[in-house]
């Protein structure tokens, strides 16, 4: 393939050869997708996704007033001379204050935000039950807007309420190579649970779409692999 601009112009990569599985072109928003269920639905009019992902962490200091004592056979560990001609660098491994260690604790559930256009055939709650078969009235992934077709009983929005959320759903974060069209890589969010859902209305002088915020809890988060054939 023949570049037509220097690819590490554009994706932040050390080291680029012919035969990377990457593309060598610009991943933004118009080539990810939101998918839900194991159906993989999309959901449509989503205006903005953005996932948190947090763990404990338990910072060690220690009681020492000189650079690079450790306690841990470096060199220096007696008070002499030797301290005079220390020098604070980069290759400094303590400086007074400083934590000299770091332990990970357990991850915290991750938190998504999912804002989507509030258009034609359906809420934020109505169409993710719909699709993922996590609600009260629905057991199984269906398609999560209404067809022309449907009955005026299956057309009604039933979801209002967060607490008809009754099973966990799956999210799916894809990426799509801006050249070929495949799916390069992706996220399985999955044990989702609605915390939160609201709506944001414009005002009355403005001719806007009503936005519909919702704050969800993952349980995990993996990489999509299997869906991916890899």
């Amino acid at each position: 393939m023949a570049y037509t601009v220097q690819p590490n112009r554009i994706l932040p990569l050390h080291n680029m050869s012919n035969d990377a599985k990457t593309p060598h072109a610009a991943i933004q928003s118009i080539t990810m997708g939101v998918r839900v269920g194991s159906q993989k639905y999309a959901i449509g009019y989503i205006q903005k996704f953005s996932f948190d992902m947090k763990r404990d962490a338990k910072a060690i200091w220690q009681i020492e007033p000189y650079l690079d004592v450790l306690g841990m056979g470096e060199t220096g560990m007696g008070v002499g001379s030797s301290f005079s001609g220390v020098e604070f660098n980069e290759e400094t491994k303590y400086y007074p204050g400083e934590a000299i260690e770091v332990i990970p604790g357990k991850m915290s559930p991750l938190t998504l935000k999912l804002s989507r256009y509030s258009l034609y055939t359906g809420n934020l709650l109505s169409a993710m039950m719909r699709a993922t078969g996590a609600g009260v009235y629905d057991s199984t992934p269906a398609i999560p807007n209404m067809a022309e077709t449907s009955s005026a009983a299956d057309a009604a929005i039933k979801y209002v309420n967060i607490l008809q959320q009754s099973r966990p759903f799956e999210i799916f974060q894809i990426f799509v190579s801006p050249l070929t069209g495949s799916v390069l890589w992706g996220r399985k969010f999955g044990g989702c649970w609605f915390t939160s859902i609201g709506e944001v209305t414009p005002d009355a002088e403005k001719n806007e779409p009503i936005i519909e915020d919702g704050e969800i809890q993952a349980t995990y988060v993996r990489p999509l692999s299997s869906s991916l054939n890899v």
